[in-house]
Formats: C-alpha cells, sequence, structure tokens
C-alpha cells in the first residue's frame, strides 16, 4: 500500500492540498525534525511515509503507534534491550530506533509517549545516541517524524508533555486539515479509492451516481479521509453495477439531518439580533452614529446587514436612508 509513495499519492485539488504538497517537497531531502499535527483519518503516516520517501535516506521508514503498546513497554520497544537486561529478556531486541538507523522513525500518537520516554527520545534527537537497556550507549543516524491528534501545547501546560521535547519535535510543523473544511477534495479523493479498488477487486465499478455525489459533499466525514476510504471499498465490493447509487444509512440520515436543521427560521438569538440592527438602521442618521449607539464597528454593520438581508446605506447627504426603504 505504501511501497513507491509520489506526490501523486497525496490526493486532492485544493488549495490546502496543493500547499501541502509544496511544503513536503521542500522539506523531504532536509535532516528536520517534524511534526505532523491533524484529526485522525486525515492522512498523517501516509505523509510521514511520503516525506521519507522523497528523502536521501537509504534506511527504512519504521513506524510505531505509541498510544497502541503499554507504557511500561514502549521504552524496551523503542531502544531495545540485551539478554538478561531485565526478567524475561531471554533474547535481544534492536528495538525501532535501531532498525530505522539511516532511516526515518515515524512515532504516531506521540503524545501518548511517557514522560521517562520522553527524555530518552529527547537525548536521541540531540545527540544521536541511545541506551540501550543492558546494554552499551550507541550512536543512530535516523530522522524523527511525529504524529499527534491532541494539541502538545495542552499537554505542556498540564505537565505530561516535556516542553524542551515539544520545541526539539516542533522544527517543522504540517497541520493536514480535516476533510470537512476542504471539500473540493472530496469526489477526487472518492475516485481515485473507486479506482483502487475496482482493480483490486476486479469490480467494473466506474464511478458515483449524481445523487451519491451530492450527498457525499453535503456530509462532514467525521472519520475524515479514513472515513471515505472505508466507505468507498465497501460499496465497491457490493456494487453490481458499474454506478454506485448506494451509500450506508448513517450517512445519508446525517445528510437529511443537516439540511433539516439549515431549513428551519433563525434561531431565537439571531432573531433578535436581527430585529436590532433594522431598528439601528431606521433611527441612525449616519454611519458614524450607528457605530457609536451600537459598538459595533462599521465593517462588523456591513457584514451583518448584508447577511440579514438589511438594505441600510447612506443617501447622498451623508444620512442613512430609513429602514425599511420608502415604497
Amino acid at each position: 500500500m505504501f511501497a513507491n509513495l509520489t506526490l501523486e499519492d497525496i490526493v486532492g485539488k485544493s488549495s490546502a492540498i496543493e500547499n501541502l504538497k509544496r511544503i513536503i517537497k521542500q522539506v523531504a531531502p532536509t535532516k528536520a525534525t517534524i511534526l505532523i499535527t491533524g484529526e485522525s483519518g486525515t492522512g498523517k503516516e501516509v505523509v510521514a511515509r511520503l516525506i521519507h520517501s522523497l528523502s536521501k535516506r537509504s534506511g527504512e521508514f519504521i513506524s510505531i503507534n505509541c498510544g497502541a503498546i503499554p507504557r511500561d513497554l514502549i521504552e524496551a520497544e523503542l531502544f531495545g534491550f540485551e539478554k538478561g537486561a531485565f526478567t524475561g529478556a531471554v533474547n535481544s531486541y534492536k528495538g525501532k530506533v535501531r532498525l530505522a538507523n539511516r532511516g526515518t522513525l515515524f512515532l504516531d500518537e506521540i503524545n501518548s509517549l511517557p514522560i521517562s520516554a520522553q527524555s530518552k527520545l529527547l537525548r536521541l534527537i540531540d545527540k544521536q545516541e541511545i541506551q540501550v537497556l543492558g546494554g552499551e550507549l550507541l550512536n543512530i543516524d535516523v530522522r524523527i517524524i511525529v504524529a499527534t491528534n491532541k494539541p502538545l501545547e495542552e499537554l505542556v501546560n498540564e505537565g505530561t508533555f516535556r516542553e524542551d521535547l515539544y520545541w526539539r519535535l516542533n522544527v517543522i510543523k504540517i497541520t493536514i486539515p480535516p476533510l470537512r473544511e476542504r471539500p473540493d477534495d472530496i469526489l477526487p479523493l472518492a475516485y481515485y479509492f473507486i479506482k483502487k479498488y475496482a482493480q483490486e477487486y476486479n469490480k467494473q465499478v466506474e464511478k458515483l451516481s449524481k445523487r451519491v455525489e451530492e450527498i457525499f459533499l453535503s456530509y462532514t466525514w467525521p472519520g475524515n479521509v479514513r472515513e471515505l476510504q472505508n466507505v468507498i471499498e465497501r460499496e465497491v465490493i457490493f456494487a453490481t453495477t458499474p454506478v454506485i447509487d448506494h451509500i450506508p444509512h448513517y450517512i445519508d440520515e446525517a445528510v437529511r439531518g443537516s439540511i433539516k436543521k439549515t431549513s428551519r427560521k433563525l434561531p431565537p438569538f439571531a432573531e433578535i439580533e436581527k430585529k436590532y440592527l433594522q431598528e439601528l438602521a431606521a433611527c441612525s442618521s449616519s454611519f458614524t452614529e450607528a457605530e457609536k449607539i451600537s459598538g459595533i464597528s462599521r465593517a462588523t454593520l456591513h457584514r451583518k446587514f448584508k447577511f440579514y438581508g438589511i438594505k441600510f446605506r447612506q443617501s447622498s447627504t451623508g444620512k442613512l436612508k430609513p429602514y425599511p426603504p420608502n415604497k
């Protein structure tokens, strides 16, 4: 799935994706430590693997999910141990760091890394060396890329993440926006996965129906790209025609509920605000006076009147025309 990644594997046509590709191309040849942030399912590991693929590093890309390993085993998993280093250590173990020598070590969910392991990671970044449990001090040439779906700044403030390590990791920060913030990428991604799974499962599936396209564009995709990928894979497997015209029930219900909400009247607060602005337009003699009475800046007044459809404009004498306008 991840072999020989290129920039073409970052699918989308939004400005956010174009900017992401530009950053990846610039940082890949460097040795800089990289912090990748974004919600679950946005493709943080794909970005990390692509950076490694485009780098000049001769070693392997080694990935480890810090949140998936028991806290009392994470140090041994990362830094390795020698035979007899502790009860149960019947054999030596290299650890992920040594496996990534001359390559890239990707630490996903870095926010789950215990404080004790954080200090050793800091030493690795600063001095490019590790202390093997029960063994010797080793020099290591490894590039560090980490990812998190939780703000590390908050963990620093809480005292669960070292501030000095945070600044070492935050040399280059890449933020991947959620799919709901880049709707231009939804359909290109959907068709990318259709082609992928049609080939993988030998199915004659070519496209989405117009109805499904519209629903996909209206859905917020809380699971991001991973959710979209899973939906497409499932639909390709069960498809009996070249056109996918079926979607999971939960997506259809979510979109219908969203449309129903947006079709309702303005919420009570908005109705109050609109009425106030209508009265403000009727009683003020100038924008200066309206601004003074309301405490709202002129730019905000313009924006709010436009939003509520209030015809608020000055006359040639500089006086505000009353609202509503005379027939």
